[in-house]
């Protein structure tokens, strides 16, 4: 087969899929001879898109010309089960023990990572994954290789909502530490497991607002410009003449800043020295106008904790994090998941943020990208986005 006739084949695999015609999806796959890498490919990639039907059907094609391999295996096992094909089923699981352990540990990581995640919410969804919990281990044990001991992939309680948090990816951390990261399915937010590697993340590491990734090496001309967009956004919808608390001030640079334009800051951070704002620590039990936290969110392995001890100092929070794209990156497709630093531990949808907002009754406005308000009352939303997007293009244009 050609350069062209293979891309139009995948092209016309594809279409059809996304179609959901079962039927001319069929005609075409058994309409002509088409080669079988293709197939085996086709199969590949629909299961990394977690587009079981299409795999299974290709891989029960396969099965018939005498093909017998680990796409064709995964794909035969997970559609055997979601669709109630118990011998399909049993024909992947007979021989997928063996063709995962034939395999490096690394081959065996990069299968897993490529198909069987994001098979693993469907498995569990289907009626016979929640029928029977077992079908679904047998289907995912042969890589436990790949994951910690002990890993059983079923869902975590949400950390922001409570709702039900899907298993979604591992990702590699610090370069060794294979770490769960789960979706919740009624708010999109994103979550890793217990990050049990924090204090190895830390050493060494003075402050959460150090660079985190490659794409974030400017530290003090995003201070600059945060000094002038929260100058805005307290002449016009706070008292400016009252108190102030930067959580999570870093080094101070901004309270220093802040306090030099007339305003009265003050600094608070769990991580780092206070270099430029010494003498204007914050005072356990005060009580501040509004609480700034740049970069700081998708450092909390407790977002529900830390906001009620923002809240428990002030009725209101800006705050700066990037939100999650839809759909949801893959770990080498988005250089805010930080996987270098291990810092970067939550991440929030704007489903996320108003569902959190919803429950804690807060007002809730956004630039729709990365800065976001929270309120105990009602803040004029177009000043807001105004001030937001006078900032960003002046962010673009510096």
């Amino acid at each position: 087969m050609g350069n062209n006739e293979t891309h139009d084949f995948f092209e016309t695999i594809f279409r059809l899929d996304a179609c959901n015609d079962t039927h001319e999806f069929l005609d075409f796959v058994q309409g002509q001879r088409h080669s079988t890498p293709d197939l085996v490919s086709a199969a590949a990639q629909l299961l990394a898109k977690g587009r079981v039907r299409s795999a299974y059907i290709l891989a029960m094609l396969l099965g018939k010309r005498g093909q017998r391999n680990l796409v064709m295996s995964i794909a035969l096992s997970a559609g055997g089960l979601i669709f109630s094909n118990t011998i399909e089923e049993n024909n992947g699981l007979q021989f997928l023990q063996s063709q995962v352990d034939a395999l490096p540990v690394e081959q065996q990581q990069e299968n897993y990572d490529r198909m069987i995640a994001p098979l693993v919410t469907h498995l569990w969804a289907c009626s016979a994954g929640k029928a029977d919990p077992e079908r679904v281990l047998r289907i995912l044990q042969p890589f436990k290789a790949v994951v910690p001991d002990g890993f059983d992939w079923r869902a975590h309680v949400c950390k922001l909502c409570g709702g039900s948090a899907d298993y979604w990816f591992h990702a590699q951390i610090l370069g060794k530490h294979r770490v769960a990261y789960y979706l919740c399915d009624q708010c999109d937010f994103l979550f890793t497991e217990e990050p049990y590697w924090l204090e190895e993340a830390y050493a060494g590491v003075i402050g959460q607002q150090d660079v985190d990734d490659k794409d974030d090496r400017d530290g003090v001309a995003r201070t600059l410009r945060s000094k002038d967009f929260v100058s805005m956004l307290l002449w016009n919808l706070f008292d400016a003449k009252a108190k102030f608390l930067d959580y999570g001030g870093s080094y101070g640079l901004f309270v220093r800043l802040m306090r030099d334009e007339g305003f009265e800051f003050y600094w608070q951070d769990k991580q780092c020295p206070n270099l430029f704002a010494r003498g204007f620590e914050a005072v356990e039990g005060d009580r501040y106008e509004l609480v700034t936290a740049f970069e700081c969110f998708q450092h909390f392995a407790d977002p529900m904790a830390e906001l009620d001890r923002i809240f428990a100092q002030s009725d209101a929070v800006l705050f700066t994090t990037r939100l999650l794209p839809n759909p949801v990156p893959k770990p080498e497709e988005w250089s805010y998941y930080a996987l270098e630093s291990g810092r970067h531990l939550s991440f929030y949808s704007a489903k996320s943020l108003r569902k959190l907002a919803e429950n804690r009754e807060l007002a809730f406005l956004s630039n729709g990208t990365d800065t976001h308000l929270l309120a105990k009352r009602n803040i004029a939303n177009g000043v807001f986005k105004g001030l937001s997007q006078w900032s960003k293009g002046h962010a673009e244009t510096a």
